[in-house]
């Protein structure tokens, strides 16, 4: 993109308590400001910003328009609460920003429409404004669950380093993350009683969203082209000090703080090397050359390759340390490992694995993250 690095935009709405937007000659309903250094602004998390040596800017929803001269300044966008329902115009532009490499954050609440007591905790003006950005891309948020504060882990194993430790995020009500599971999103941190840490068990009102059999998420991410667009289940791990949640508590600061930095490029993201050694029952010479011209037809086009190479042993390198138990090697080095883990599941993976393995007397895999 060519934009100066750790360039933001905070993308914010208004709406008065009891609905009407904007909210006019009323008092504005919990805008949550970058300025405010009140308990449901968001200086703190500003401040982070600016000590991790970022320019965030604020703009109101209404008052912009999401096009190619807009969206070229920013490196990343955050959606805070806001009301627009952008055109297809508008969400043309994003998506190819986003191929270009942006990176975008975004979440729901009920203040979205106002104060729940005046217009429900369920009311969808959120849901249908974070919807209308991130439906295309396999994710969905739902209404305010109302369901109290709570937290949630990600997995002991989680390697995705947003959430490697693994980190805790907690909110309050929630708007849980929909992620529909053939769309290649990941989950970041899950949803469910597994990897809920406080807060009692959630049954998910599910209305409004059009995903079929959607899997739970506390935090996911898609990655799209070059850019990645993640969404959380809630709002107050952004703010200073507001009822509920707020970004002092559990690990919300750092998982934000890696967000952004992820989204920006400034987050270590270790690549995967994917090295599979394959013997034959056949070894002979055309044997070999057809698995070989196999993995560069089926293997070496699948998205997040940063390097692919398949071919024979050296023949002249036989020192004692040297392995010569196999007959083709293949080399694939990942952006990530979830670019890995869509490979292994890819029908041209699958197609490869048919047409060759009857051939194979073994096949050895040794993985390898790498920076």
């Amino acid at each position: 993109m060519n934009v100066e690095a750790s360039n933001l935009a905070y993308i914010h709405g208004d709406v008065a308590a009891d609905g009407t937007i904007p909210s006019g000659d009323d008092e504005p309903f919990d805008q949550m400001l970058l300025n405010d250094t009140g308990s449901k602004g968001l200086s703190i998390f500003a401040d982070m910003m600016e000590a991790e040596d970022y320019k965030i800017s604020p703009f109101y929803d209404q008052e912009i328009t999401l096009d190619e001269a807009f969206l070229s300044q920013f490196d990343a966008i955050i959606f805070g609460l806001h009301q627009k329902i952008w055109s297809d115009s508008e969400k043309a532009a994003l998506d190819a920003w986003l191929q270009a490499g942006g990176g975008m954050l975004i979440y729901s609440d009920s203040a979205s429409g106002g104060l729940f007591r005046e217009v429900g905790i369920k009311n969808p003006v959120g849901q249908n404004a974070v919807n209308n950005l991130t439906a295309a891309y396999g994710l969905q948020v739902t209404v305010d669950q109302g369901g109290g504060t709570r937290a949630y882990s990600a997995d002991a194993e989680a390697s995705h380093p947003i959430v490697e430790g693994p980190l805790v995020m907690e909110g309050e009500g929630v708007s849980v993350v929909a992620v529909d599971p053939t769309s290649g999103a990941q989950i970041l941190i899950p949803f469910n009683d597994a990897n809920r840490v406080s807060g009692g068990s959630l049954n998910i009102d599910a209305g409004g969203v059009t995903i079929a059999n959607p899997v739970w998420a506390t935090l996911a991410v898609q990655n799209v082209g070059d850019g990645h667009v993640l969404v959380m289940f809630d709002r107050q791990a952004m703010w200073n000090s507001g009822p509920g949640s707020d970004i002092s508590k559990r690990d919300n600061m750092e998982i934000l703080r890696r967000i952004v930095k992820f989204m920006v490029g400034d987050l270590e993201t270790p690549a995967l090397a994917h090295n599979v050694y394959f013997t034959l029952h056949d070894p002979s010479e055309s044997a070999r050359a057809k698995l070989i011209a196999d993995c560069r037809k089926y293997l070496s086009s699948e998205p997040g390759i940063v390097t692919f190479a398949a071919g024979e042993p050296v023949a002249s390198h036989d020192r004692e340390v040297n392995v010569r138990d196999w007959d083709v090697g293949l080399h694939i080095v990942f952006k990530t490992k979830h670019h890995h883990d869509r490979y292994q599941t890819a029908p041209d993976h699958q197609k490869f694995i048919d047409e060759n393995q009857e051939n194979w007397k073994s096949v050895r895999v040794f993985d390898t993250f790498v920076r």
